[in-house]
């Protein structure tokens, strides 16, 4: 670039300010970048290089991952934030697409690779057999190793025909299966054709839109597995329920949730998983439990600190109102019938906060606030704080 010798060194230094600045590039991350794809999976991300002070729209592969109503900071970063994927993706890499101010593109930024679930992921050696393969058993009901497979993260709309999976090198008999266009496995019960001697077995699937899928000691044969049924299955409703209950508050205040803490407690999940793949019901449903534990410690956490900024906004729209029409005068003669409602509505929402009701609290303190700005103009009066950023 050429200057004019008399150009003065400020000058120099804001133009190359300009330059630093227009070269900025948009950066996101997503941590871990490697998942299941399922819906609800639990995502941590960042940015920076944004455009400041602005509402941030997420999708990954084309799936929203929310909440909604994130923003950036004033120099355009986005804090490491908790997301949830809000409905499933297939296996392969995906693109990030953000939303604030200006569209920006992450190419490949999350991999999707196949994770399966069995129920039980345990059996007792002897094959396995049905209603439908044996009328010997009740209507409804099986016998030896029979097993229900359901997975995410495969390829969209591949096809698994019918007997065509094995554990190990024994066969087994099922359906024939259609992946779903968002990579979703649909539950299908599998018999194992022949006797199997105590082990660990690999689950294999034969290829389907890509390479055959080998999952490694994914199904246990163990001589006492008929007696544990029960146990295995209480142990997966206390894993499936915490799972739950962190989708849920990750939900409501992802904002606010320490991601350390997050991280610890989804290490603590999947290591109860695996408990529950091996066997170890107990291990299993007591990390499951204790997880729950966490849980409802952060669960107040983040009750708290909702309730505090719900109430901050509270006092902000409170207030506009007094400048307006203080407590105890007369009423405003053009704005008295807007002050009124409005603080109608703000008092119903404080109520709701009050209830931790923070979606009906939300909704009720932004129809309060356009009663606010109503009201202003009505009687003429400007707005001296700064706009509340939901």
């Amino acid at each position: 670039m050429y200057f004019p010798v008399n150009l003065k060194p400020a000058t120099l230094l804001a133009c190359a300010a300009i330059a630093g600045a227009a070269q900025a590039a948009p950066q996101f991350s997503i941590t871990p970048p490697t998942g299941s794809g399922r819906a609800g999976e639990v995502l941590r991300i960042a940015g920076s290089g944004l455009a400041p002070s602005t509402s941030v729209f997420i999708e990954i592969g084309g799936v929203e991952a929310g909440p909604g109503d994130l923003l950036t900071d004033a120099t355009g970063a986005l804090p490491p934030t908790l997301v949830l994927l809000a409905g499933a993706l297939p296996a392969g890499r995906h693109d990030a697409r953000i939303m604030a101010g200006a569209p920006a593109v992450f190419r490949a930024a999350y991999l999707v690779r196949p994770v399966v679930t069995l129920d039980p992921p345990i059996g007792d050696g002897r094959a396995g057999a049905t209603w439908r393969t044996n009328k010997a058993v009740p209507l409804g009901g099986f016998v030896g190793m029979v097993f229900t497979l359901a997975g995410t993260g495969f390829p969209k709309g591949a096809f698994i025909a019918a007997d065509s999976i094995h554990l190990g090198r024994a066969a087994t008999v099922h359906d024939p299966v259609r992946i779903g266009a968002d990579g979703v496995l649909p539950s299908v019960t599998l018999v194992v054709a022949s006797d199997l001697a105590p082990g660990r077995y690999d689950l294999v699937l034969p290829p389907a839109g890509g390479a055959a899928a080998t999952f490694p000691s994914a199904y246990n044969v163990a001589p006492w597995a008929a007696t544990d049924t029960v146990r295995q299955h209480g142990a997966g409703r206390v894993l499936e329920a915490a799972r739950k209950e962190l989708k849920d508050l990750v939900k409501i205040g992802a904002d606010v949730l320490p991601p350390e803490e997050v991280k610890d407690v989804t290490t603590d999940l999947a290591g109860a998983e695996g408990e529950l793949k091996a066997g170890n019901f107990d291990n299993a449903e007591d990390l499951s439990r204790q997880v729950r534990d966490k849980l409802v410690v952060l669960g107040r956490q983040v009750e708290e600190t909702r309730k505090e900024k719900l109430r901050s906004f509270a006092d902000v729209i409170g207030s506009g109102f007094d400048t307006i029409q203080p407590p105890g005068a007369p009423p405003n003669r053009q704005a008295g019938a807007t002050v009124d409602k409005g603080r109608r509505r703000l008092a119903e929402a404080q109520a709701a906060i009050t209830a931790a009701k923070f979606e009906d609290a939300r909704t009720l303190m932004k129809a309060a606030n356009e009663l606010l700005k109503k009201a202003r103009a009505e009687a003429g009066v400007q707005a001296t704080e700064e706009p509340i950023r939901w």
